[in-house]
């Protein structure tokens, strides 16, 4: 039996095509200092392009989380048969080898051809269990994307038994959170929030 999801694979090719996006226009929009990521230079031809890149780029900034939800929507809920230990021995075979591989080249290359000192890669393999090296930053994405695996177990009970009316009840309060930066905005202070505590209502 075939259970390829057609569409999810046209979603995959947009969001490859928007990783690259964003890639090729860093270089556009403007880094300032030699210590930025792309560097001092800006190709930008006249300031009026910059509002078009930064379009292109704020555009396709959503690649890396629609990747993450094509994940989570594939893998929740999770099969009858699988207890929580074996989907978390699955997703840690499949991913942590290879991440850590790479992150222990990231941390001992740029040593090789001088790019850093011996003491920034030291620091950068001991801190491996905690943060992605100093020239791995596009390896942000592992965390939160364990953190969905994390969460899956915990969630996948409740989807199989939930309306859904319940669902989307569930993502409206999550929507709602997501928002509050802006009902501070305009409203301050609210759901218990105050200067000693910003762990609100949501």
């Amino acid at each position: 039996m075939n259970n390829r999801i057609v569409y999810i694979d046209y979603i995959r090719i947009f969001a490859c095509f928007m990783v690259m996006l964003v890639h090729a226009s860093e270089n556009y929009y403007g880094a300032v200092s030699e210590s930025a990521m792309a560097g001092p230079q800006s190709f930008l031809a006249t300031e009026a392009d910059r509002l078009w890149v930064s379009i292109y780029d704020g555009f396709s900034r959503m690649a890396v989380p629609l990747f993450m939800i094509v994940s989570a929507f594939l893998l929740v809920p999770m099969r009858e048969e699988q207890s929580t230990w074996d989907f978390y021995k699955r997703r840690i075979k499949r991913i942590v080898p290879p991440w850590m591989f790479f992150a222990v080249l990231y941390c001992i290359l740029p040593l090789l051809w001088g790019q850093f000192t011996m003491e920034t890669a030291t620091t950068d393999l001991k801190r491996l269990l905690l943060n992605f090296p100093t020239m791995a930053g596009h390896f942000w994405f592992m965390y939160p994307l364990l953190g969905i695996y994390l969460f899956i177990p915990i969630i996948s009970p409740w989807l199989k038994q939930a309306s859904k009316r319940e669902e989307l009840f569930f993502i409206a309060l999550f929507l709602l959170s997501t928002c509050m930066p802006y009902l501070n905005r305009w409203f301050g202070e609210i759901w218990g929030q105050c200067f000693w505590n910003q762990y609100h209502l949501l």
